[in-house]
Protein backbone atom coordinates (compact mmCIF):
# COMPACT_ATOMS: atom_id res chain seq x y z
CA UNK A 1 0.00 0.00 0.00
CA UNK A 2 1.09 3.51 -0.72
CA UNK A 3 0.11 6.56 1.07
CA UNK A 4 1.05 9.97 -0.26
CA UNK A 5 0.55 13.19 1.80
CA UNK A 6 0.35 15.85 -1.50
CA UNK A 7 -2.30 17.88 -0.09
CA UNK A 8 -0.70 21.87 1.08
CA UNK A 9 -2.31 25.50 0.96
CA UNK A 10 0.47 28.58 0.72
CA UNK A 11 0.16 31.83 2.27
CA UNK A 12 2.24 34.12 1.34
CA UNK A 13 2.29 37.27 3.65
CA UNK A 14 4.44 39.70 5.19
CA UNK A 15 4.51 39.42 9.16
CA UNK A 16 4.07 43.17 9.42
CA UNK A 17 1.11 42.54 7.29
CA UNK A 18 -0.48 39.29 9.27
CA UNK A 19 -0.50 40.88 12.87
CA UNK A 20 -4.45 40.96 12.55
CA UNK A 21 -4.25 37.15 10.91
CA UNK A 22 -2.92 34.44 13.35
CA UNK A 23 -5.79 32.47 11.85
CA UNK A 24 -3.28 32.31 8.28
CA UNK A 25 -0.63 30.01 10.59
CA UNK A 26 -3.42 28.18 12.18
CA UNK A 27 -4.78 26.77 8.82
CA UNK A 28 -1.80 26.25 6.61
CA UNK A 29 -0.79 23.83 9.83
CA UNK A 30 -3.84 22.43 9.87
CA UNK A 31 -3.60 21.58 6.51
CA UNK A 32 -0.02 21.06 5.47
CA UNK A 33 1.19 19.25 8.67
CA UNK A 34 -1.92 18.08 10.90
CA UNK A 35 -3.49 16.78 7.83
CA UNK A 36 -1.27 14.31 6.46
CA UNK A 37 -0.41 13.24 10.49
CA UNK A 38 -4.15 12.79 10.88
CA UNK A 39 -4.15 10.65 7.60
CA UNK A 40 -0.87 9.00 8.15
CA UNK A 41 -2.30 7.76 11.64
CA UNK A 42 -5.24 6.31 10.13
CA UNK A 43 -3.88 4.08 7.80
CA UNK A 44 -0.65 3.30 9.13
CA UNK A 45 -2.03 0.56 12.06
CA UNK A 46 -2.58 -1.32 8.71
CA UNK A 47 0.65 -1.32 7.19
CA UNK A 48 2.35 -2.24 10.46
CA UNK A 49 0.21 -5.29 10.78
CA UNK A 50 0.63 -6.48 7.48
CA UNK A 51 4.93 -5.19 7.37
CA UNK A 52 4.02 -3.22 4.03
CA UNK A 53 3.36 -0.02 3.29
CA UNK A 54 4.88 2.79 2.26
CA UNK A 55 4.29 6.85 3.34
CA UNK A 56 5.31 9.55 0.88
CA UNK A 57 5.13 12.87 2.32
CA UNK A 58 5.35 15.54 -0.26
CA UNK A 59 7.15 18.96 1.65
CA UNK A 60 8.88 21.54 -0.04
CA UNK A 61 12.32 22.61 0.49
CA UNK A 62 11.14 25.83 1.73
CA UNK A 63 11.30 23.40 4.98
CA UNK A 64 14.94 23.70 4.91
CA UNK A 65 15.65 27.26 3.35
CA UNK A 66 13.35 29.43 5.42
CA UNK A 67 12.38 32.46 2.65
CA UNK A 68 11.28 35.69 4.44
CA UNK A 69 7.11 36.52 3.66
CA UNK A 70 6.52 33.04 3.75
CA UNK A 71 6.66 32.01 7.43
CA UNK A 72 3.61 30.07 7.62
CA UNK A 73 4.45 27.41 4.99
CA UNK A 74 8.17 27.17 5.85
CA UNK A 75 7.10 26.47 9.29
CA UNK A 76 4.43 23.53 8.25
CA UNK A 77 6.65 22.07 6.29
CA UNK A 78 9.24 22.02 8.59
CA UNK A 79 7.31 20.23 10.82
CA UNK A 80 6.32 17.68 8.21
CA UNK A 81 9.75 17.22 7.37
CA UNK A 82 11.15 16.33 11.12
CA UNK A 83 7.62 14.01 11.43
CA UNK A 84 8.93 12.29 8.56
CA UNK A 85 12.76 11.68 9.72
CA UNK A 86 11.07 10.64 12.72
CA UNK A 87 8.56 8.45 12.01
CA UNK A 88 11.08 6.36 9.57
CA UNK A 89 13.85 6.30 12.27
CA UNK A 90 10.73 4.82 14.56
CA UNK A 91 9.51 2.41 11.70
CA UNK A 92 12.73 0.99 11.08
CA UNK A 93 12.41 -2.96 10.42
CA UNK A 94 8.71 -2.99 10.23
CA UNK A 95 8.28 -3.05 6.98
CA UNK A 96 7.02 0.05 6.19
CA UNK A 97 9.17 2.84 4.59
CA UNK A 98 9.24 6.46 4.73
CA UNK A 99 9.99 9.01 1.94
CA UNK A 100 10.17 12.93 2.42
CA UNK A 101 10.02 14.63 -0.55
CA UNK A 102 11.36 18.76 -0.90
CA UNK A 103 10.92 20.05 -4.12
CA UNK A 104 11.16 23.65 -5.05
CA UNK A 105 8.72 25.73 -6.76
CA UNK A 106 7.06 23.77 -9.46
CA UNK A 107 5.00 25.49 -12.53
CA UNK A 108 1.11 25.05 -11.13
CA UNK A 109 -1.66 27.42 -10.24
CA UNK A 110 -0.21 26.54 -6.87
CA UNK A 111 2.46 28.85 -7.33
CA UNK A 112 1.06 31.79 -9.16
CA UNK A 113 1.38 35.35 -8.42
CA UNK A 114 3.43 35.80 -4.98
CA UNK A 115 4.89 32.73 -6.06
CA UNK A 116 6.66 34.03 -9.10
CA UNK A 117 7.37 37.33 -7.62
CA UNK A 118 9.54 36.06 -5.16
CA UNK A 119 11.14 33.62 -7.31
CA UNK A 120 11.93 36.55 -9.59
CA UNK A 121 13.33 38.65 -6.57
CA UNK A 122 15.84 35.87 -5.34
CA UNK A 123 16.31 34.27 -8.51
CA UNK A 124 15.08 30.84 -8.40
CA UNK A 125 13.66 28.89 -10.66
CA UNK A 126 10.59 26.43 -11.10
CA UNK A 127 9.70 22.79 -12.48
CA UNK A 128 7.49 21.32 -14.55
CA UNK A 129 5.25 19.30 -12.90
CA UNK A 130 5.96 16.22 -15.54
CA UNK A 131 9.65 16.59 -13.90
CA UNK A 132 8.70 16.67 -10.48
CA UNK A 133 6.34 13.68 -10.63
CA UNK A 134 9.30 11.52 -12.45
CA UNK A 135 11.47 12.20 -9.76
CA UNK A 136 8.90 11.28 -6.95
CA UNK A 137 8.02 8.19 -9.04
CA UNK A 138 11.49 7.26 -9.47
CA UNK A 139 12.41 7.80 -5.61
CA UNK A 140 9.39 5.92 -4.09
CA UNK A 141 10.25 2.96 -6.74
CA UNK A 142 13.63 3.14 -5.12
CA UNK A 143 12.60 3.31 -1.54
CA UNK A 144 14.91 6.73 -0.71
CA UNK A 145 14.06 7.97 2.31
CA UNK A 146 15.00 12.00 1.18
CA UNK A 147 14.65 13.30 -2.13
CA UNK A 148 15.24 17.00 -1.92
CA UNK A 149 15.32 18.79 -5.76
CA UNK A 150 17.33 21.30 -7.35
CA UNK A 151 20.97 21.34 -7.41
CA UNK A 152 20.80 25.34 -6.18
CA UNK A 153 18.31 24.83 -3.67
CA UNK A 154 20.28 21.59 -2.31
CA UNK A 155 23.45 23.92 -1.88
CA UNK A 156 21.29 26.94 -0.63
CA UNK A 157 19.81 24.87 1.74
CA UNK A 158 23.43 23.00 3.40
CA UNK A 159 24.61 26.46 3.84
CA UNK A 160 21.61 27.34 5.08
CA UNK A 161 21.97 24.65 7.95
CA UNK A 162 25.70 25.35 8.03
CA UNK A 163 26.01 29.51 7.98
CA UNK A 164 22.76 30.75 8.09
CA UNK A 165 24.30 34.08 8.93
CA UNK A 166 25.56 34.21 4.98
CA UNK A 167 22.43 33.26 4.34
CA UNK A 168 21.04 36.28 6.11
CA UNK A 169 22.96 38.68 4.63
CA UNK A 170 22.44 37.89 0.82
CA UNK A 171 18.72 37.73 1.40
CA UNK A 172 18.82 41.51 3.38
CA UNK A 173 19.18 43.39 0.55
CA UNK A 174 16.49 41.45 -2.13
CA UNK A 175 14.11 41.55 1.05
CA UNK A 176 14.54 45.26 1.37
CA UNK A 177 14.17 46.39 -2.32
CA UNK A 178 10.91 43.90 -2.44
CA UNK A 179 9.85 45.41 0.50
CA UNK A 180 10.61 48.81 -0.78
CA UNK A 181 8.46 47.82 -4.20
CA UNK A 182 5.37 47.33 -2.09
CA UNK A 183 5.91 43.60 -3.72
CA UNK A 184 5.36 42.00 -0.07
CA UNK A 185 1.95 43.56 0.87
CA UNK A 186 -1.34 44.50 -0.55
CA UNK A 187 -2.25 40.83 -1.23
CA UNK A 188 -5.41 38.78 -1.11
CA UNK A 189 -6.72 38.43 2.28
CA UNK A 190 -4.75 41.44 3.75
CA UNK A 191 -6.18 43.27 6.64
CA UNK A 192 -9.44 40.92 6.59
CA UNK A 193 -11.20 39.36 9.67
CA UNK A 194 -11.55 35.65 10.22
CA UNK A 195 -14.80 34.81 8.10
CA UNK A 196 -17.60 33.81 10.15
CA UNK A 197 -17.53 29.50 9.86
CA UNK A 198 -19.61 28.60 12.70
CA UNK A 199 -19.62 25.12 11.45
CA UNK A 200 -16.43 24.15 11.16
CA UNK A 201 -15.47 25.19 14.91
CA UNK A 202 -14.70 21.41 16.12
CA UNK A 203 -13.46 20.87 12.51
CA UNK A 204 -9.85 22.16 11.47
CA UNK A 205 -9.21 21.76 7.94
CA UNK A 206 -6.62 19.28 8.87
CA UNK A 207 -8.95 16.71 9.84
CA UNK A 208 -11.89 17.36 7.24
CA UNK A 209 -9.05 16.43 4.64
CA UNK A 210 -7.88 13.39 6.79
CA UNK A 211 -11.67 12.19 7.73
CA UNK A 212 -12.86 12.57 3.81
CA UNK A 213 -9.60 10.55 2.75
CA UNK A 214 -9.49 7.85 5.29
CA UNK A 215 -13.76 7.45 4.37
CA UNK A 216 -12.96 6.98 0.86
CA UNK A 217 -10.96 4.09 1.76
CA UNK A 218 -13.36 2.83 4.00
CA UNK A 219 -10.64 3.59 7.17
CA UNK A 220 -12.09 5.79 10.06
CA UNK A 221 -10.89 6.28 13.31
CA UNK A 222 -13.29 5.02 16.35
CA UNK A 223 -13.85 8.79 17.91
CA UNK A 224 -15.75 10.11 14.10
CA UNK A 225 -18.05 7.04 14.14
CA UNK A 226 -18.65 8.23 18.08
CA UNK A 227 -19.44 11.47 17.22
CA UNK A 228 -21.79 10.84 14.37
CA UNK A 229 -23.30 8.46 17.15
CA UNK A 230 -23.81 11.78 19.61
CA UNK A 231 -24.76 13.53 16.51
CA UNK A 232 -27.41 11.39 16.09
CA UNK A 233 -28.41 11.09 19.80
CA UNK A 234 -28.57 14.70 19.86
CA UNK A 235 -31.27 14.49 17.34
CA UNK A 236 -32.82 12.05 18.74
CA UNK A 237 -33.58 14.03 21.82
CA UNK A 238 -34.86 17.47 20.47
CA UNK A 239 -37.08 15.56 18.58
CA UNK A 240 -38.63 13.93 22.01
CA UNK A 241 -41.23 15.51 23.68
CA UNK A 242 -42.49 13.01 26.75
CA UNK A 243 -40.30 14.47 30.08
CA UNK A 244 -39.37 10.60 30.77
CA UNK A 245 -38.20 9.75 27.20
CA UNK A 246 -36.05 13.24 27.56
CA UNK A 247 -34.15 11.70 30.56
CA UNK A 248 -33.53 8.45 29.19
CA UNK A 249 -32.34 9.63 25.74
CA UNK A 250 -29.71 11.90 28.06
CA UNK A 251 -28.73 9.13 30.47
CA UNK A 252 -27.73 7.55 26.97
CA UNK A 253 -25.89 10.26 25.81
CA UNK A 254 -24.20 11.09 28.96
CA UNK A 255 -23.06 7.27 28.59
Amino acid sequence: DFLINNAGRSIRRAIESSYDRFHDYERTMQLNYFGSLRVTTGFLPGMVAKRKGHVVNISSIAARTAMGSNIAYCASKAGLAAFSQALRRELAGSGVAVTHISPRAVKTAFNKGAVDRFLEIVGMAADDPQVVARQIVNAIIQQRPVLNIGRMERLYAAINALAPGLIDGGLKPQIAKARAKGQLQGLLGEGQPLPDRTGDAFVSAGDAVGFRIMAEAGVLPEEITLKKQVAAQHAHLASLTDETARKAAMAELAR
